[in-house]
Order: C-alpha cells, then sequence, then structure tokens
C-alpha cells in the first residue's frame, strides 16, 4: 500500500483557524475500509479515525490547523502491518493590517466633522469591511467595499478601526 497526497492542500481561513484540508489518494490499498491517524509532535498517542476511500481511492481529513510540517499515518482497516504516511503543509493567510490617513480635520468650517480613508493589506484582497466603534458601533459601510475606503462626516472623539474580511460577513 503507498500513499500520497492527492491536489494542493487546503490552507485555514483566518490565523488561529482549524479549517485547513489535505486529500490523500491511497493505492494498492487491500479494501476501501482504512483509518488514519494525524500526528500531532506535542503527545505521542495517536487517534485512529476510520473512513472509506472513494472510486479513486482518496478520503480528505478536514479541520487541520496549520503546519509547516504535519504528517499522517494511514492504515488499512484489518491489516495493523500494511501501513503508510504522508506529509503535508497548512498555510495560513498574513495578518490584516489596516492604515488610517486624516483627509479632513473637526473645524469649526467643516461643522464639527473629521474625514478619514481607511485601507488594509494582508488576510484577504477580495474585500473588507470597515468599523468605526464608539458609543454607538456602526459599520460604515454596510457591505465590503473597495479597498481603500473614505469615511466622512465623523464627529470629534476617540475611535477604534475594525477590519473585517470578506468572508467573515
Amino acid at each position: 500500500m503507498r500513499v500520497e497526497k492527492y491536489g494542493a492542500e487546503k490552507n485555514v481561513s483566518c490565523i488561529g483557524a482549524a479549517d485547513g484540508q489535505v486529500r490523500i489518494r491511497v493505492l494498492n490499498a487491500p479494501s476501501v475500509n482504512i483509518k488514519y491517524a494525524v500526528i500531532d509532535i506535542n503527545t505521542s498517542t495517536l487517534t485512529w479515525t476510520p473512513t472509506t476511500l472513494d472510486a479513486q481511492g482518496v478520503f480528505t481529513i478536514t479541520g487541520l490547523e496549520a503546519t509547516q510540517s504535519g504528517s499522517v499515518q494511514v492504515q488499512d482497516a484489518s491489516q495493523a502491518n500494511c501501513i503508510g504516511t504522508v506529509d503535508y503543509k497548512i498555510g495560513e493567510p498574513t495578518p490584516i493590517v489596516p492604515s488610517v490617513v486624516l483627509m479632513e480635520r473637526v473645524t469649526c468650517l467643516n461643522l464639527e466633522r473629521a474625514k478619514i480613508k481607511v485601507s488594509a493589506t494582508g488576510g484577504n484582497t477580495e474585500g473588507y469591511q470597515y468599523q468605526l466603534v464608539s458609543v454607538t458601533p456602526s459599520f460604515v459601510p454596510a457591505t465590503p467595499t473597495p479597498n481603500p475606503q473614505e469615511i466622512g462626516d465623523i464627529p470629534a472623539g476617540t475611535y477604534t478601526l475594525v477590519v473585517k474580511r470578506q468572508e467573515w460577513l
């Protein structure tokens, strides 16, 4: 029996998530009933999970955390000496880094309202949602928008900028 990765690994959706995936193909398996164990370097105990191979001899492991050195042991369910190991890597996105540029200061001439331009990099390039948090938080705008985004009509005060990726919505 020989085991190998089948296709590319699926990276986690955000830092700290455990939603990565790896597909494994088993060649020359004695049966379609196998079990696998994700090797955890922090413990010497293996937890075996039974599964059934599809018509191509493939199965999918889900719920994986980001790692640069993951390993999976695959064993035929009825033959303990029929075993193989495959390595995998699950990546994670870069952290979101927000940026704020003051475009208009609060003055008497602009009815004591400021205007800022916010942008972000990392995490996801498909869209962000920006929130200025004050006494009554509200998202501005209500849907993901192009990057950067201008936010105006801001009264004087202290705010925290929260940036969310489009997938979190």
